[in-house]
This record gives structure tokens, sequence and C-alpha cells, in this order.
């Protein structure tokens, strides 16, 4: 049975369109955040919630400062949670629902997260307006200059100026001067290596902790350089879950599933199915039942939003919602090797389900917030 989503599902999408009305621009408050100079977010990839906490030894000063967490919404993915957050809206309304998805009009799967050419690329899948098209003025963006001109900062951070910084440390540094400089401005500032590190290592590793304990020193020494009346929230896109070898489950080893399925999308803890022609719902989810007993649910994307995981699924992107969505239980994984890249099975850290892990986020507020 698929529980019904707890209020905070989703409430992500809330955390930039408070900010941006905390320094003055005419959006709705929802966190109700105080006004301010400028604010600053930090977006923490993979951090989640219970991470965090469960690192409370090394990130001492993160876990000591007012914290009110929210979740993400399904499926806890970067492409999806990034761009609730650049958009202020549901991935059913911005579509970007997920890792990948296979796109029934061009018979192909399309990687929401990478798989676009170069920027102008990200330009042609934008669906909607994000929040930087309309203050794009006063926003910038403040990441790796790897991501600069990606596809999915064309999508999220159209019309924000980029600042190219290689360290955490020099990303702050680039903050607090633009902080100063900047009366009424937003600043988003991107932290991509936890989630690098903990799908490489498990977060639950001596490389994962370092690096958070890192940030966490760098937060501490920073945090009082930016000017009195500066917002910091610090937050993220979703969490981690760690699988083992022993938690790999391969779809595409069933004749029966090979048999049904057209197609595999979607993160390895959330796969999205479409099914071949005459294959229908309630037949699929039992033989998956039998050949998977006891580790996995199999919903459709109506269940999803009937439970409120979901919000109401715009028509303008059927071609791409799926037929099923497989969620794995705690400490397991789904792969179909005839689209899952190897690397995939090398990856430790997942993410993509409904767990408290991977879907709860802290949103910690700091210096005038």
């Amino acid at each position: 049975m698929l529980p019904s989503a707890p209020k905070d599902v989703g409430r992500h999408s809330e955390i930039f369109t408070s900010a941006l009305a905390s320094v003055g621009f005419q959006v709705e408050n929802r966190m109700r955040l105080p006004k301010v100079d400028h604010s600053v977010v930090v977006l923490v990839d993979g951090l989640g919630d219970l991470n965090l906490k469960s690192a409370g030894g090394h990130a001492r000063f993160l876990n000591q400062q007012k914290n009110q967490p929210v979740r993400c919404e399904f499926p806890s993915s970067t492409a999806t949670s990034i761009t609730g957050f650049a958009t202020g809206v549901r991935s059913s309304e911005h579509g970007l629902i997920g890792y990948s998805v296979f796109d029934r009009d061009t018979g192909s799967i399309e990687n929401l997260l990478t798989g676009y050419a170069d920027f102008n690329g990200g330009l042609e899948r934008k669906a909607i307006p994000n929040l930087s098209d309309e203050f794009l003025t006063k926003l910038a963006v403040i990441g790796p200059s790897a991501y600069q001109f990606s596809g999915l900062t064309a999508i999220t951070m159209t019309g924000a100026s980029y600042i190219p910084a290689e360290t955490i440390e020099d990303r702050f540094t680039a903050a607090i001067s633009r902080a100063k400089s900047e009366r009424h401005g937003f600043t988003y500032l991107y932290v991509p290596e936890l989630d690098q590190l903990a799908h490489r290592y498990g977060f639950d590793s001596h490389q994962w902790l370092a690096a958070l304990e890192n940030l966490d020193q760098i937060l501490a020494k920073s945090v009082n350089e930016f000017p009195s009346n500066t917002g910091i929230i610090v937050t993220a896109d979703h969490g981690i879950v760690d699988v083992s070898e022993a938690g790999r489950r391969m779809l595409s080893d069933s004749t029966q599933y090979i048999a049904m399925a057209k197609a595999t999308a979607g993160d390895p803890r959330s796969n999205f199915v479409y099914f071949n022609d005459g294959i229908g719902f309630f037949e699929f989810q039992e033989m998956m039942f039998e050949e998977f007993p006891g580790q996995i649910n199999v919903l459709s994307f109506d269940q999803l939003e009937n439970a409120g995981w979901l919000g109401k699924f715009d028509s303008k992107f059927e071609s791409i919602k799926p037929d099923a969505v497989l969620l794995w239980k705690d400490g397991l994984a789904g792969y179909d090797l005839r689209t899952a890249k190897p690397s995939h099975l090398k990856m430790i850290g997942q993410h993509g389900g409904l767990s408290d892990f991977e879907t709860k986020i802290p949103v910690i507020r700091m210096r005038a917030y």
C-alpha cells in the first residue's frame, strides 16, 4: 500500500521563491522569511537531512543551526528537485520528472540530467520559465565551471549570471564578495561534491564524511564574513541511501520482464517502466511480485499523484509518462542492462525513492534568516 504523502512533500519548491521575496521581489514568501539586503541559498547536492544528522560528529556547526527540514517530491532525484527549486513548481508542471525517461514519440531514452547536447539543447527542452527569467538582473549562480554551459543550467538558471569557482571555499569567497556589493540581490551557490562522493563511495565512507567536515568548517568560518543583513539558507535536493552489490537486482535477467517492458528509465531506486503493446498494469504488477517477492512496490503515476507524491500531471508530458514505477525496498535497486550504463552498477550511494533518507532535506537558516 502506498502511504499518503506527508504535507511537506514538494515544499522544496518554496525555498527559492521565498528567498527572492525576502529581498523585495514580488513573489510568494511561503516560508515567511524576513526582509534582508541579500539572500544566499546554498544547495548541497545529496545532503539529506538524515544523512546530515547521522554524521553529527563531522558537521557540528551545521547540526547546531536552526533547521526546519522539508521533503522534496518524487522522485528524489537531482534534475527533478533542482528544476523544482528554480521554477517554484512541481515536476508535473516543469516536466523533468526523473533522472531519465523514455519518449514514446521518438522511441528513445532521454537523460534529463546530462543528456543535452549543450546549453541550447537545454533551452529546447525547457518547458516553462524559471525564476531567473523574470529576475535576471539580480540573480547569480556560483558553481564549478563544468556546469556553466550545461543543458540543466539552461533550463534552471537561464537568465542568471554564472560565476565559475572550482573549490567550495572559492565559491563562498565569491558569494561573500557579491553579498557586499549587490544590495537586494540573490546568490545561488551550488555544491555537487558530496553527491559525487556518495555515488562513488557511499555516504558512510570516510571520503564522504571528510568532504562534509570540510564543508562544515568552511561554513563556520564564512558565515560571519557576510554582511549582517544577509540571509543564508543551506539546503539540498535529495538525500542518499547506500546500496551494496548484494542489493542490486537485475531486471534484464528476467525473461518475463524483458517480454513485458519495452524500456526502463528513471533512477535505480525508482525505475520507470514503459510497456510493450498489449501489456496491462495489473498483469505486470503480478509478475513483478512473483519475480521479486517482498522486495518491491509496483505503482502507477496516477497512484503517486492521488497519494500526493506528485502534482497533477500535465497532459503535454503524456509521451514520457511511465506505465509503472518500481519502488525498491530499503537497500535495493533495480537495473535493466539494456539501458543502464556499466558505471551505474558501480555506484553505492543512490536516491530516487520515497524513504525519509532520500526525501527529507535540511532547510538551515543562518545569519539574518
